[in-house]
């Protein structure tokens, strides 16, 4: 059962393995690696002390191209924490899979607490470092959409492994049909919460 940051992962993986753009894709979640003291040499530039175990978040290839993806649900991992984690897996990639000629990074979250340093994160590693960026608000409505393509919403459709694309089916089929909501009002639940607004960054341009 995943737990913490897992499910999060997981529902980026399921994103990979549902949306056409990624047809193909082997798509693998938290890929176990060791970050040997040669690795460590050729990414910190600096002699290592010992080796040590990490993983990749989401790990996705198709012949000679690769897909590897940083999940963070709250935005919270420092700008050089995510290039050394993307130059440690793409070392890890090179080696493990020596016939990759493309690697593609992919930068996931949820939602941004901290909006102001977050947004000049985000720019850098989107500008300088060549790193998309996904957000779960983008990745929720690109399943929707798919899903309504593909699936004959009132009659006997087909079966989902994932209960992550079953829970979305089933909440936007009802949705649908009944033209009600499951959802109660967001404007409710803050009220009886006393919760504010907040200036949080839940998409991405």
């Amino acid at each position: 059962m995943p737990f913490a940051g897992e499910a999060f992962e997981e529902f980026v993986g399921a994103y990979l393995r549902y949306m056409p753009q990624y047809n193909g894709y082997m798509v693998n979640v938290r890929v176990d690696y060791k970050r040997d003291r040669q690795m460590q040499q050729q990414v910190r530039g600096k002699p290592a002390k010992q080796a040590y175990w990490s993983d990749i978040d989401v790990l996705a290839i198709k012949g000679d191209e690769a897909i590897i993806v940083s999940c963070d649900e709250n935005c919270g991992k420092k700008l050089n924490q995510i290039i050394e984690e993307f130059s440690f897996a793409e070392q890890f990639v090179k080696q493990k899979y020596p016939y990759i000629n493309s690697i593609k990074k992919i930068y996931a979250f949820s939602m941004a607490w901290n909006p102001k340093p977050d947004k000049a994160k985000l720019q850098q590693l989107q500008n300088k470092h060549g790193v998309e960026i996904l957000t779960f608000a983008k990745m929720l409505r690109d399943f929707l959409d798919e899903l309504r393509k593909r699936e004959r919403y009132g009659v006997t459709g087909g079966k989902f492994i994932e209960p992550i694309l079953w829970t979305l089916r089933e909440i936007d089929m009802i949705s649908v049909l009944s033209g009600q909501s499951l959802l109660p009002s967001i404007e409710d639940i803050r009220k009886r919460l006393r919760i504010r607004k907040r200036n949080v960054i839940v998409e991405w341009p």
